[in-house]
C-alpha cells in the first residue's frame, strides 16, 4: 500500500468511525482489531461475495438489542450497522475492509463492556482477587465462526444472583417505558389516608397495578375513595423505595410514584454497570453495605439464589462532607469491648471547644487523655495538657463500657481511610427513613448479630460466647476466619430473590458522576 493511500485509509477509517457510532474504544480494544486485521491479511471476517453474511447479520440484531442489557445500542454504531444489514445506505459505510473493521470493533467493544464495564473503575481493585483479562480475539472470532453473541454475552457477564435479577427487571421497566405513559399524579394537600377522597386514585391504582404492588382487581372506575387495599399497595411501594411504610399518600410517596419508568430503566443500567467492576466474588462469604439503602447484608456464599443470610440498617457517613468510601477489603477482627480513639478531626473540631467551656466533660464522658506510648494521663484538665490536646502530641479516647460511641463491638478491615464498623448506644437513628448521620464510620444495629455470624465455626464461637465477651472487664479480639470480605457498594437499585426491586435516592451522587463519565466516552 502507498503511504498516500495508506493516509487515505486511515482516513477514511476515522471518518466512518466517527460518523457511524459514538464508541470510543478502549485501547486495548482497538489494539485487538489491529491483530485480528493482521493475522487475516486482508481477508474480510463478516463479509463475502460483497455482503453480510448470515452469522454478521445476527450478531447486529444482539448489537440493536443492546439496551437489554443495560448498554446503549448507538455505543455500538447498532443503527448504521443495521441499515447496512437491511440494504439501506449509510453515509460513509460501505461493504468492504471499512465495514468489516466497524463490526469487529463493535463487537469486541460490547464483549468488553459487558465483562468489564464500560468506564474503567479502580474503587474494588486494590487487594481483590481480579478476574483474568477478557480473551476478546478469542470471543470476536468465535462470534465470526458463528456461536451466538448472546452465547458468548452470558460467558462474559457477572455470574452474580443479583445480576440475573436485575436484567429481569430491566426488561419489565423496559417494557412499562416503552408501552406506558405515567399520568402525574394530583398534588397531595394534605396526607391521603384510608376513607379520604383523592383525585387521583384511578391513575393511582392503575400505577401500583403495573409496579406489581397490587393485583389487579375490578374498581368502580369513577371511585376517588383511598381504600384500605390501595393503602396496602402503597406501604408495599413505600417499603421499595426506602420510605416509611405507613400506607399514608404524602409528598414524598407522592414524588416517588411519579418518577417516569424511563428513570428507573437508567437506574437498573447503572446497577448493572457497577457489577461487572466487582473482582471474582464466586463462592466467597461476604458482607455487603449498600450506601444508598442504608442496610448491610451478610451472604454465607454470593453464589445460588442470592439471598442474605443476615440484614440490618446501618448509619452511614454524610453525604454533605463525611461520605463513608466505597471499598472491597478483607474483614480482619472483631474487638468486644472496644475503646474509642476519638479521630483527631473531631477531638479538633468538636471537643476542644467544648474542654474549653466544661473542663469535667471528659469524665462525664468517660474520657481519658493518652500520651506517647499508651500512657493514660486521666480525665483532669491542665493547662499543659489542653496544649498537647491542641498541638496533637496527645490524644484522647473513650472507656469500654455500654456508654462507648463504638457500642460494645467493633469490625475492623484495612483502609486508608480508618473507617470500621462498629455498634452504638444510641439506636434511635435506626428508626429514620434516611441514615448519613455519621463521621463517616458504619452503625450497625445488631452488632451481636454480626460477630455471630462472622465467628461462626472458628473456635467454638456461637451466641453463648459472643455474649460472654461483651459483659467481660476487657477489651478482647478475636480474628475473623479468613474467607470474609466487606464490599462497601453504591448501587441506587437491588433486584430481590422474590421479583421485587427497591430503588434509592442517590444520596451520594453517584449516579450523577457515573452519567457524567459515560457521556464524556463518547466523543463530541
Amino acid at each position: 500500500m502507498s503511504p498516500g493511500r495508506g493516509v487515505r485509509w486511515g482516513m477514511a477509517i476515522a471518518a466512518v468511525l466517527a460518523a457511524t457510532g459514538p464508541l470510543r474504544a478502549q485501547d486495548s480494544v482497538s489494539a485487538v482489531v489491529d491483530r485480528l486485521e493482521a493475522e487475516r491479511d486482508g481477508a474480510l471476517l463478516w463479509q463475502a461475495g460483497g455482503q453480510l453474511t448470515p452469522v454478521a447479520r445476527a450478531v447486529i440484531a444482539t448489537l440493536v438489542g443492546a439496551g437489554e442489557r443495560g448498554l446503549e445500542p448507538a455505543d455500538y454504531a447498532a443503527g448504521a450497522l443495521d441499515s447496512m444489514a437491511r440494504g439501506m445506505p449509510v453515509r460513509g459505510l460501505t461493504f468492504g475492509p471499512v465495514l468489516d473493521r466497524r463490526l469487529t470493533l463493535s463487537v469486541a467493544q460490547y464483549l468488553h463492556d459487558l465483562g468489564r464495564g464500560r468506564v474503567p473503575d479502580t474503587t474494588f481493585a486494590r487487594g481483590a482477587r481480579r478476574r483474568p483479562p477478557l480473551a476478546l480475539e478469542s470471543l470476536v472470532r468465535s462470534a465470526a465462526d458463528g456461536v451466538p453473541l448472546e452465547t458468548l454475552a452470558r460467558a462474559v457477564e457477572p455470574d452474580l444472583a443479583q445480576y440475573r435479577y436485575l436484567l429481569r427487571q430491566l426488561a419489565y421497566y423496559r417494557h412499562l417505558a416503552d408501552s406506558t405513559r405515567f399520568v402525574p399524579l394530583p398534588l397531595v394537600r394534605r396526607p391521603v389516608t384510608v376513607g379520604r377522597q383523592y383525585a387521583g386514585v384511578p391513575e393511582l391504582r392503575r400505577r401500583l397495578e403495573l409496579l406489581g404492588d397490587i393485583s389487579p382487581a375490578p374498581a368502580p372506575a369513577d371511585s376517588t375513595v383511598y381504600d384500605a387495599a390501595l393503602a396496602a399497595g402503597v406501604r408495599l411501594f413505600q417499603a421499595r423505595h426506602s420510605l416509611v411504610a405507613d400506607g399514608v399518600l404524602g409528598p414524598d410517596t407522592r414524588y416517588e410514584l411519579n418518577v417516569s419508568p424511563r428513570v428507573r430503566v437508567r437506574q437498573l443500567a447503572l446497577a448493572l454497570e457497577r457489577l461487572r467492576w466487582l473482582p471474582s466474588l464466586e463462592g466467597q462469604r461476604l458482607v455487603v453495605v449498600n450506601v444508598p439503602a442504608f442496610e448491610l447484608f451478610a451472604f454465607d456464599s454470593t453464589g445460588g439464589r442470592g439471598a442474605p443470610a443476615l440484614e440490618m440498617p446501618v448509619v452511614l457517613g454524610r453525604a454533605f462532607d463525611k461520605r463513608t468510601p466505597l471499598l472491597l477489603a478483607p474483614m480482619r477482627t472483631v474487638q468486644f469491648r472496644p475503646y474509642w480513639n476519638v479521630p483527631r478531626s473531631i477531638l479538633r473540631d468538636e471537643i476542644l471547644p467544648v474542654l474549653e467551656r466544661q473542663p469535667r466533660y471528659l469524665a462525664a464522658e468517660r474520657m481519658e487523655v493518652v500520651g506517647p506510648r499508651d500512657t493514660v494521663l486521666g480525665d483532669t484538665l491542665t493547662p499543659e495538657i489542653l496544649r498537647g490536646l491542641a498541638a496533637g502530641t496527645l490524644r484522647v479516647r473513650q472507656r469500654p463500657g455500654p456508654w462507648n460511641a463504638l457500642g460494645r463491638t467493633k469490625f475492623s478491615f484495612p483502609n486508608l481511610e480508618d473507617v470500621y464498623l462498629h455498634g452504638t448506644p444510641d439506636t434511635a437513628a435506626f428508626r429514620l427513613s434516611r441514615r448519613d448521620l455519621s463521621h463517616g464510620c458504619i452503625r450497625v444495629r445488631d452488632p451481636v448479630a454480626l460477630a455471630t455470624w462472622a465467628l461462626q465455626g472458628e473456635g467454638g464461637w456461637d451466641l453463648a460466647r459472643v455474649d460472654s465477651a461483651l459483659v467481660g472487664r476487657d477489651t478482647a479480639t478475636v480474628a475473623i476466619p479468613d474467607g470474609l470480605s466487606l464490599l462497601i457498594f453504591y448501587t441506587t437499585a437491588v433486584a430481590t430473590p422474590d421479583g421485587q426491586v427497591h430503588f434509592y435516592r442517590d444520596y451520594y451522587g453517584q449516579d450523577r458522576a457515573l452519567l457524567a463519565a459515560l457521556r464524556a466516552r463518547r466523543p463530541r
